[in-house]
């Protein structure tokens, strides 16, 4: 997976998502030559400063920085960041970090004027909702590898140290934000989904799980890219 075509991808849906009208602000995507990285305008690694925070204060500070390539008109951020070594990835981490305040903003008035008032944020401001941030990540690092405890590539749900669901390969940033929009947003979804399709995909054809991580429930790439 090239840097270019991970910053294509991510151009692409930028674009799109601000065509949309659904983005209440954004930094554009760029590759940065002397990290081997493809983050966004203004990048600066906050890793060190998030960790072990609350997530309240965590999504606070992340707001501080404009710590991410969009944010929803919900409040709602993205974070999609790639690290390169000479031309293979090294890592990726995939976040979607919902609005901690959420609940509230259907009861707002920029809510009441929004242009898709609630058909918009119907699925994800119910009260019943559970708000829980949703990662993506991928690392290398054979140091870092446990077997079926700790994929080369897995799924992270509500920031849960022990949560990571195996995942067969590294994740472009059009099946991440299809995953996003399609389970968090899925009225919008529907309206824009032709439109997400029609972004090259990257070829790829790895499987990096093995035997035992394909034996517990895990998800496999490979399916949604066919």
């Amino acid at each position: 997976m090239k840097r270019r075509d991970v910053l294509n991808q991510i151009k692409a849906i930028t674009r799109i998502l601000i065509g949309e009208g659904i983005l209440k602000s954004y930094n554009f995507p760029l590759e940065d030559s002397g990290s081997n990285q493809v983050v966004w305008a203004n990048f600066k690694d906050i890793t060190f400063i998030l960790k072990d925070k609350e997530y309240n204060e965590l999504f606070s500070t992340c707001l501080e920085h404009k710590a991410y390539n969009f944010m929803f008109l919900d409040g709602s951020i993205i974070q999609m960041m790639y690290k390169y070594k000479s031309r293979n990835l090294e890592e990726h981490r995939l976040l979607f970090y919902p609005n901690p305040n959420s609940s509230r903003y259907d009861d707002s008035e920029e809510f009441e004027e929004d242009h898709y008032g609630n058909k918009l944020f119907a699925e994800i401001h119910k009260q019943n909702v559970i708000i829980f941030p949703v990662r993506f990540d991928y690392s290398s690092d054979k140091k870092k590898y446990v077997e079926v405890n700790h994929s080369y590539s897995h799924l992270t749900l509500g920031n849960y140290k022990n949560c990571r669901i195996p995942v067969s390969d590294f994740v472009e940033p059009k099946d991440f934000i299809d995953f996003i929009l399609r389970n968090f947003y899925y009225t919008k979804y529907q309206e824009m989904s032709e439109k997400i399709v029609t972004i090259d995909n990257i070829s790829s054809e790895n499987n990096i799980l093995t035997d035992n991580e394909k034996n517990i429930m895990h998800i496999d790439i490979r399916q949604i890219r066919t």
